[in-house]
C-alpha cells in the first residue's frame, strides 16, 4: 500500500511541475512593454527625423555625437548597439531637429526586435545641435 500511495503522489507531483513549467508556453508572446508599465525616461540624442513616418531614431548611452557625423542610419544602429529606438511621435509637439540633446519619457517599448519601438510621451530638450 506504501508503495502504491508514494507513486500517486510523485506522479501528481510530476503532472504539477509539468503543467506549471509549460503554462508560461501558453501566454502570447507580446508582454514586450515595461513590466510595471510606468514611462521610461531617457537622456540622448535625436538622430533622424523621419517626417513621414511621424517618427524620430533616437539613441542613448555613452555617445560622442562626432561618431554620428555623416553615418546612415543603419551604421548608427550598429554603432550605438543596443541603445536606439525608433520613437513615434505623434503625441507630442514637434520643435526639436536631429542632432538635439533631449530627455525623452516613452512608453509602450518593445524591445523584441532591434532597433525597438516605443512611444513618446514627452521630449524636453537639453540643448540644440546648433
Amino acid at each position: 500500500m506504501r508503495f502504491g500511495l508514494k507513486c500517486t503522489l510523485r506522479t501528481s507531483l510530476l503532472l504539477s511541475l509539468l503543467t506549471i513549467s509549460t503554462s508560461g508556453c501558453l501566454w502570447p508572446d507580446s508582454q514586450a512593454v515595461s513590466v510595471d508599465h510606468k514611462p521610461s525616461q531617457f537622456n540622448g540624442y535625436i538622430v533622424t527625423h523621419q517626417v513621414k513616418e511621424e517618427r524620430v531614431l533616437f539613441v542613448w548611452g555613452k555617445i560622442r555625437t562626432q561618431e554620428l557625423e555623416h553615418k546612415s542610419v543603419e551604421q548608427v544602429v550598429e554603432i550605438v548597439k543596443p541603445n536606439a529606438l525608433w520613437v513615434d511621435i505623434r503625441s507630442i509637439p514637434q520643435s526639436f531637429s536631429s542632432g538635439d540633446n533631449v530627455k525623452l519619457w516613452i512608453s509602450e517599448r518593445d524591445g523584441s526586435v532591434y532597433p525597438g519601438t516605443a512611444k513618446a510621451i514627452r521630449l524636453e530638450i537639453i540643448s540644440g545641435s546648433n
